[in-house]
């Protein structure tokens, strides 16, 4: 059947009327994560949950709203949009096949990622700051570690699993229909330049983590994850690299302290930077294989589409 006349058919928005209705839908599923997260909190508390402690909060709890939040900010706005606006079935590129080869390369590509990660963290620390500036993005790098921390537990392999769950797998899914799969493809419609588009959903995508010392690191993964995506034309793909750079920091903290309470300085230990020689050879490493990356997915593409 031809796609053009099936029942789907939507009309081709132009750019910026797409990015507006995704800004749109997202305030959306802003103002209902904040509903259901009032009610969550009503039904815990009673009326003074307003003088609830998250640094108290139970771990449950802490799940809950962590769900909510990745649901109805990123994955349901994604999802929602995609009805609206999509020519065609696969929106997300869900259903792409791609060879042992491809998946092999992308798991090295996530590897590659994490000391090359380390080296922009190292180059955002030697960037000249005042003071009060520096003092202040500590302050909300730390809220950013403590917010993290009230999500893992890893007194048990049952608790180790589900943090893996919270941390790493839930936000590569959610995160990646949203920031690849709807606003990358917003963005590349409306600038016309495949590049132009990858590179302002990184910065975007890196911005909303409100992290300034992992500023540079996330614009990098983010421009990796969106040339994944546009060549390789499978989010699935892109999910199992977000989901390898999260979980790493988990199975890190796992193999150095076990069962131990986590504490922030436990957290700050486990990212400690890799040598620059590893660095440097790993930026490399990265480099070539995205090139080969690139250079098979566009063969195996033209292979498809004979």
């Amino acid at each position: 059947m031809n796609e053009e006349n099936t029942w789907f058919q939507k009309p081709d928005y132009p750019g910026y009327r797409q990015f507006l209705i995704l800004l749109g839908i997202t305030c959306a599923g802003l103002l209902l994560m904040g509903l259901i997260s009032v009610f969550v909190l009503l039904a815990h508390y009673g009326v003074n949950f307003k003088a609830a402690d998250i640094n108290n909060m139970p771990y449950g709890l802490m799940i809950y709203l962590t769900i909510v939040q990745d649901v109805c900010l990123f994955a349901l706005p994604a999802i929602t949009f995609a009805l609206i606006v999509k020519r065609r079935t696969d929106y997300f590129n869900l259903h792409t096949k791609n060879n042992v080869q491809l998946w092999l390369v992308v798991v090295l590509i996530a590897l590659a990622c994490l000391p090359v990660s380390d080296l922009l963290g190292q180059l955002t620390e030697k960037i000249p700051l005042s003071k009060e500036w520096y003092n202040y993005f500590k302050i909300k790098e730390n809220e950013y570690d403590t917010a993290a921390l009230m999500l893992i537990n890893l007194t048990s392999v049952k608790y180790f699993i589900i943090s893996l769950i919270m941390i790493a797998l839930l936000p590569a899914i959610a995160e990646e229909l949203f920031f690849r799969g709807a606003l990358q493809q917003v963005m590349i419609k409306w600038y016309g330049n495949p590049i132009a588009g990858i590179i302002v959903s990184a910065v975007i995508f890196s911005a909303f983590h409100m992290s300034y010392f992992g500023f540079l690191s996330r614009t990098m993964l983010g421009i990796v994850l969106g040339l994944v995506y546009y060549y390789g034309k499978n989010i699935r793909l892109n999910m199992l690299i977000h989901f390898i750079n999260n979980a790493s920091v988990l199975i890190g903290l796992y193999i150095m302290y076990g069962s131990k309470p986590l504490t922030s300085v436990m957290l700050d230990n486990s990212s400690a930077s890799s040598g620059w020689y590893l660095q440097m050879a790993a930026l490399i490493v990265l480099i070539i294989l995205m090139k080969f990356f690139i250079k098979k997915s566009e063969t195996d593409n033209i292979v498809d589409s004979k």
